[in-house]
């Protein structure tokens, strides 16, 4: 919307206040105002709406408004629920529970139906799943009273979510029924992309992976169609999984780059925390555990910004498996019990996933006790019908192995056919992702042929555009002659040739001439742009080089005033540890690489982009030497600010060459340097 709408929303709000407070407009104004506050908070102007709905809430209070004041703590709520702020949500949610609103008139029902809808959800991202079971029935309720269809198809689009997540597949099927019953009497299409997407999710669990992604792409569709880039990037999220399950891993890179350019894009920081889960497990397949670990750290920092508390469990349990099989004993432990601190009481399917890795951690360190009594504990306090099989095969081969050892061969019997059962369980849906990695080769393998053919019908219409243009070349020669023929005819139409030949050889001149001051003023412009590249690379480097000597002149001057501390103990030890903390403070331990890459990227925005899409492989460490040779450092000032040895910068060279398979006799600096 242009700027003057909301110039022109800010003095109708302000002209409401004024008139409420002088007691002319009454209940009617105070709502229409609340009704554009919102409509505000749809157009993401979050700044605009907050100082405003404090000063209609004030009112509100002032005269007893009871139903303006639910109005208010609805758009309070909606406008943290739109920043993915869940508790502060709820704080204002809860405030509508309970109320009695049967006097009022339908537009206000129907949007206080729609506020329990989106509370509802909110329920559901906090894992309350029961308070948003209640939520979503007492929204239809309300919204059956004014026969608001959108909003009834929506509640039972959710309530078949959350009968998915409780098992409940009969419930979850005929809920999401119901809601392509109203989306069909109401003619809305969007909602038909949810219903879309609710039948994707179904087919999914029930293993019909086939169907699954065709829904898949049919909501997907319906979404980028209509601008829901929430839920495009949600498509994309299952899209990119399904395809890793598919063990298509750069099909699925595919659609996590798309995910992770939308959400930079709009800003959500929750998907760009799910992409950089999926970039996680991706580079956990491929072997890459480095790439693996950042991908979790920046899932799991991005996680705790957005109070999205589910996902931030898989990824610190990603994360905690991760440091498992590394051999990372006691940091997986730790993060893993935090992990279960989280998911305890919430989230019991995700508790008994990290019950079972604690289980195997601490059976490997040979505490048999502890690994029974985690076990135990998992599968006497989880509804284990709540998580997958795998989790459940964990926690029976681990009570099988302890029982085993200790000789209680009995009971190992038993949790060993228990171990079976399951495994059978397992190798029956793994079967069913096979059925569907098998028609997956197959459509790929029909795709392919399909563009073989397309192919050769392309290259039969270039055949035929080649013996055309003979043709027409042909018709051409032979004008020309024709024309030559007439020309040396008449001898007037001659001389008139030869005058129009020569005004256009003038001016051919005068374009050639043109062209070359031209090229000439290009030369200079490209001569002038490298030579401003080459000053800010140089003042990169230098300013890397000061940094580093400043951090090394501190740390000496530490370690003096260390010495000075130990020869003369009458010195005041109070003021030796002040000087000492000033000069600490002033060493840059963990700034200077991301001062760098600030200023680095401000003259080459897109080598990082580049050189990670043509080099996937490379780690951080080598990322960092890449652009320290971008900008023009020798092996000796790489090997200062890095504090690292010459040899060592130069075999760390010597391993990247290898990276980027170059030869011995291929320059690695001339391929860095040449990477835009």
């Amino acid at each position: 919307m242009s700027r003057f709408f909301y110039i022109f929303t800010l003095v109708s709000l302000v002209f409401f206040q004024k008139l409420y407070s002088a007691g002319h407009s009454g209940s009617s104004g105070v709502r229409e105002a609340i009704y554009i506050a919102d409509s505000l908070i749809d157009e993401n102007q979050h700044k605009m709406v907050l100082p405003l709905i404090d000063s209609l809430y004030a009112l509100t209070l002032r005269d007893e408004l009871e139903l303006e004041t639910d109005l208010l703590n609805w758009v309070y709520a909606d406008f943290y629920f739109s920043l993915d702020k869940y508790e502060e949500s709820l704080h204002y949610f809860r405030k509508l529970l309970g109320k009695n609103w049967d006097t009022a008139d339908s537009e206000f029902l129907g949007k206080m139906a729609r506020a329990l809808n989106d509370m509802g959800i909110v329920f559901y991202r906090v894992g309350k799943i029961d308070s948003a079971i209640v939520v979503h029935q007492k929204s239809i309720e309300w919204a059956e009273k004014v026969d608001n269809g959108q909003v009834l198809a929506y509640n039972y689009n959710n309530l078949s979510v959350l009968m998915k997540e409780r098992k409940l597949m009969d419930e979850a099927i005929e809920n999401l029924q119901k809601s392509a019953f109203y989306i069909q009497e109401i003619g809305d299409t969007l909602g038909l992309g949810f219903n879309y997407l609710g039948l994707a999710l179904l087919y999914q669990d029930e293993g019909n992976y086939s169907l699954s992604v065709d829904h898949y792409l049919k909501s997907l569709a319906i979404f980028e169609k209509y601008g829901n880039e929430l839920e495009v990037m949600l498509v994309y999220d299952r899209l990119g999984r399904y395809y890793l399950q598919l063990h298509d891993g750069e099909q699925a890179k595919e659609y996590f780059d798309k995910e992770y350019n939308l959400a930079l894009k709009t800003g959500t920081k929750r998907f760009v925390a799910h992409t950089a889960s999926n970039y996680a497990t991706y580079f956990r397949n491929k072997g890459m555990q480095d790439s693996a670990f950042y991908y979790y750290d920046k899932a799991i920092t991005t996680f705790n910004l957005t109070q999205y508390k589910k996902p931030l469990i898989k990824a610190m349990k990603g994360k905690g498996e991760l440091l498992y099989k590394s051999g990372r004993l006691s940091e997986a432990i730790l993060l893993l019990n935090e992990t279960l601190e989280i998911a305890q009481n919430k989230f019991s399917g995700e508790a008994i996933a990290v019950y079972g890795k604690l289980a195997n951690i601490y059976l490997d360190l040979g505490a048999y006790d502890k690994a029974k009594e985690l076990a135990e504990k998992a599968l006497e306090n989880v509804d284990v019908e709540d998580q997958n099989l795998l989790a459940r095969i964990d926690l029976f081969d681990v009570l099988y192995k302890v029982e085993k050892e200790k000789g209680n061969y009995e009971k190992a019997f038993g949790h060993l056919e228990k171990l079976h059962v399951n495994t059978d369980s397992s190798f029956n849906q793994e079967k069913r992702l096979e059925m569907a990695r098998v028609e997956y080769d197959y459509h790929s393998k029909k795709e392919r042929e399909i563009f073989e053919l397309e192919k050769e019908k392309q290259a039969m219409e270039f055949q035929q555009e080649i013996e055309k243009a003979e043709l027409i070349r042909n018709t051409i020669i032979i004008i020309t002659f024709l024309s030559i023929a007439l020309f040396i005819v008449s001898f007037r139409s001659y001389k008139r040739k030869i005058k129009a030949n020569r005004v256009l050889a003038k001016q051919a001149d005068d374009l050639a001439l043109k062209n070359q001051e031209l090229a000439e003023m290009y030369k200079k412009e490209q001569a002038l742009m490298k030579t401003n590249l080459e000053e800010k690379d140089r003042r990169i480097a230098a300013f890397t080089m000061n940094q580093h000597e400043k951090d090394g002149i501190l740390k000496k001057i530490d370690e003096k005033i260390q010495v000075l501390s130990q020869k003369n103990k009458e010195i005041e030890s109070a003021e030796l540890k002040r000087i000492q903390k000033l000069v600490k403070s002033n060493i840059d331990t963990n700034g200077s690489w991301d001062s760098f890459v600030h200023q680095f990227e401000q003259v080459h925005p897109d080598f990082f982009t580049s050189i990670r899409s043509q080099y996937f492989n490379l780690t951080v460490n080598d990322l960092k030497i890449c652009a320290y040779i971008k900008i023009g450092m020798d092996n000796k000032s790489i090997a200062q600010v890095t504090n690292l040895t010459l040899n060592t910068v130069k075999s760390r060279i010597h391993r990247l060459k290898k990276k980027m398979d170059l030869s011995p006799e291929e320059n690695i600096r001339n391929l860095v340097i040449s990477i835009n």
